[in-house]
């Protein structure tokens, strides 16, 4: 006859076998990788895997940070950060009614209503970017700013712009502006 030993459960255990495991339901295997994702803080402003809420907001001053931005804005800017693999510079997203007043004259421009969005990329000519950008057929919107090295990008509700800014105004992108900063046509790429 065996030898019943008490283990620490006060469970009768015959003394040459092992002690039994208890099972734990709730246990997984990736149990400590959910342990580590509660122990870090999440930032209640980030909006994607590279962008926050600051990258977008106003900077008037005045309005306490407001912000609008287009989601499918957003999206195209992680896809520029995937592309080409260079922090994105956002010189202008969303601005307030009142400042939109102040900056170009009336308040309902495309960046007030979180529709636009300036960017450059370091470390990419603005010549690239502009070439990806105006293959991408969600961009209704294309501003070339040579002068200011930013491209504008919005989603405008019409046909497509593509413009030039020189000398503060907007220009259409003609073949020979094209040819003069080596953008592409895609007429003739088509």
């Amino acid at each position: 006859m065996s030898e019943k030993k008490e283990n620490n459960n006060n469970q009768p255990q015959h003394h040459n076998q092992k002690p039994k495991k208890k099972y734990n339901h709730n246990h997984s295997n990736n149990h400590n990788q959910k342990d580590k994702q509660k122990d870090k803080p999440r930032d209640k402003n980030k909006i994607s895997e590279h962008f926050n809420r600051t990258h977008f907001a106003c900077t008037c001053g005045n309005c306490n940070q407001e912000f609008r931005m287009s989601l499918a804005l957003i999206g195209i800017l992680e896809h520029l950060k995937a592309k080409f693999n260079q922090n994105i510079n956002v010189h202008r997203a969303y601005v307030c009614e009142d400042y939109a007043k102040e900056l170009f004259g009336n308040s309902k421009d495309y960046h007030s209503k979180g529709k636009a969005i300036d960017i450059s990329i370091n470390n990419v000519e603005l010549k690239d970017i502009f070439n990806e950008v105006e293959n991408l057929i969600e961009i209704t919107g294309i501003g070339f700013v040579p002068s200011k090295g930013i491209l504008h990008i919005d989603m405008r509700d019409k046909d497509r712009n593509v413009f030039i800014v020189e000398n503060g105004t907007n220009q259409d992108l003609t073949l020979a502006m094209r040819n003069k900063y080596g953008l592409q046509d895609l007429e003739a790429t088509s």
